[in-house]
């Protein structure tokens, strides 16, 4: 098993402005016990935006440290062990989770029941959620980009469903969803269909994939808010982190709203974690995942995300087509065309960082 320095290179971002990147070339080493993974497939989703503009509060620049001023935002996807100093890691063998927008990271392995934990102490501090890689070495090349593109998304539909199920969507008549074009968000409202009345509010660029994808009782453009019963309790889910422009929506929805469930921040530039009123609560989904699976047990809460994913993948199937991004030219022109906000609602990108 080799364990030599290998060649490679990372996509840094600026961490006072997202859209500012780099590529730093170099040599990834290997120490002792450690195994070393090509990134073979990264999903390109709002995701990362979530991750970017969020870094400091939730952690994420932790995840794969960079030089001061700069950070390397995780993606979810796969790859595929190169480099090995234990005996137990075998190279080609494959793993989904957290990686780096990179061509190649580094792990410190313990083993799991489904493949790994990175045992570095500087993630020891961070949601096991991140922290686990799972072996997909039994899945076909389209079971792994389903698995890149939705799973870390419907997790997140799943465990908000169930949450929002328990606290009987706090009195509320019906849902608001913001930024409904996100997968997270057609996710919750295929869960929520024939539960409660559920809105898609979203940019009149993207309403006609928002109304074609039919999974909202009615969607609307921001800035048109008539189309919302106003004699209905309203809960608003809050996938764009942007305070003014919540705040903007509240006052053009009225006095109706009565809660609102903070859960992502695709509006990266005004995306904030701070609880900016009484009636604002921030929602951690690792945290309900980690609580979920204790509740539940392990089996029973992953064969439940399965039906959902699979769910989710058949009749998103007609919605969306895929686009790959190859190489450091290829994810650094996709990740600057999601910060610009320049990939159409209808199109997976998944970028390949060691295509071949």
């Amino acid at each position: 098993m080799t364990d030599g320095p290998m060649s490679s290179w990372d996509l840094e971002v600026s961490r006072a402005d997202l859209s500012v990147i780099r590529v730093v070339s170099g040599t990834q080493p290997l120490g002792e016990g450690e195994v070393l993974l090509a990134v073979e497939r990264l999903a390109v989703t709002a995701n990362i935006l979530t991750y970017g503009s969020l870094g400091d509060e939730l952690g994420y620049w932790r995840l794969f440290p960079a030089a001061p001023g700069w950070g390397r935002i995780p993606a979810w996807g796969h790859a595929v062990v190169v480099g090995s100093r234990r005996p137990d890691f075998d190279l080609g063998a494959r793993y989904f989770g957290m990686l780096p927008m990179s061509s190649h990271v580094a792990a410190k392995p313990r083993r799991t029941r489904h493949g790994f934990a990175d045992d570095e102490p500087s993630r020891r501090s961070l949601s096991a959620v991140y922290n686990q890689y799972f072996d997909t070495g039994r899945q076909t090349l389209v079971a792994m980009e389903n698995t890149a593109l939705f799973r870390p998304l419907i997790v997140a539909s799943f465990v908000l469903d169930a949450y929002l199920r328990e606290v009987a969507f706090f009195g509320t008549r019906q849902v608001v969803v913001i930024s409904a074009s996100s997968k997270t968000a057609l996710g919750l409202a295929m869960l929520l269909e024939g539960v409660i009345p559920t809105v898609g509010a979203t940019s009149s660029d993207r309403l006609d994939f928002v109304e074609k994808a039919g999974v909202y009782a009615q969607a609307y453009a921001y800035g048109n808010p008539r189309a919302i019963a106003r004699d209905k309790k309203t809960l608003i889910v809050d996938f764009a982190g942007d305070d003014q422009f919540l705040a903007t929506l509240r006052a053009e929805i009225g006095e109706s709203v009565a809660r609102i469930c903070r859960v992502g921040g695709t509006h990266w530039r005004a995306a904030t974690w701070q609880v900016s009123a009484a009636d604002v609560e921030v929602f951690f989904a690792p945290a309900h995942i980690e609580r979920l699976v204790g509740e539940r047990g392990a089996a029973r809460f992953e064969d439940q995300l399965t039906h959902a994913l699979d769910e989710f993948a058949e009749a998103s199937s007609g919605w969306f087509s895929r686009t790959y991004a190859d190489g450091r030219e290829g994810l650094s022109q996709a990740y600057c065309d999601l910060i610009a906000r320049k990939i159409d609602p209808s199109q997976l990108v998944i970028a390949r960082p060691n295509p071949g």
